[in-house]
Parts: C-alpha cells; structure tokens; sequence
C-alpha cells in the first residue's frame, strides 16, 4: 500500500500553522468547517503528526487559502491542479473576518 503525501515542508508547516492561529476560530470549529477530526488538528498544533496533503488542503480550504501560493510552481510530477468542486472552480479567495466565532 503507497503512502499517502504528507505536508513536511518546514515553511508550509509554519505558515498553515501560523494562519490557523491567526484565524479566530477554534480548532474544533476549523476541524468541523475542514470536515477533518478534531484530534488530527489538534495533534498537528501540538507536533503531534504531520497532516497529509489532502487534509492539509482541507484545511487550507476552511481558511480561504490556496496551499499553494500565487505564481509558487508546483513538482514536474505533480498531477494537474484540480478547482475544489464546492467552489465552482472559481478561485479561492480570503474569507472575511468573523465577529463572534
């Protein structure tokens, strides 16, 4: 069985990780909003695990970011680029603040 990619660039880490606690929800609302468990999140905050890159991107996608930066070029073996379905392949954009959550 193949190993699932997992998100251990020391950059990417620190930047997914900087936006989560950026984000102004809680892990628990973003694991929700993610569709991931909390405890993989949570795991991931604490340098528990690793996320993989699908989780990774969930989670991306829950805060309104590409996992990839604009004009950042990805691996020559890398599939071709996919838009997520539940936004119509329009491109992700930022997500207002929120007050309250």
């Amino acid at each position: 069985m193949a190993k699932k990619p997992r998100a251990e660039a020391p950059g990417l880490i620190a930047r997914l990780k900087d936006a989560i606690r950026g984000c102004g929800l809680s892990l628990n609302k973003l694991a929700k909003e993610a569709d991931i468990s909390n405890d993989q999140l949570s795991r991931f905050m604490r340098d528990e695990r690793t996320l993989t890159l699908p989780i990774a991107e969930k989670v991306c996608q829950a805060l309104g970011l590409d996992l990839l930066p604009t004009g950042s070029t990805p691996p020559p073996d890398a599939p071709p680029a996919k838009p997520p379905a539940s936004k119509g392949g329009r491109p992700l954009k930022p997500k207002p603040a929120r007050n309250g959550d």
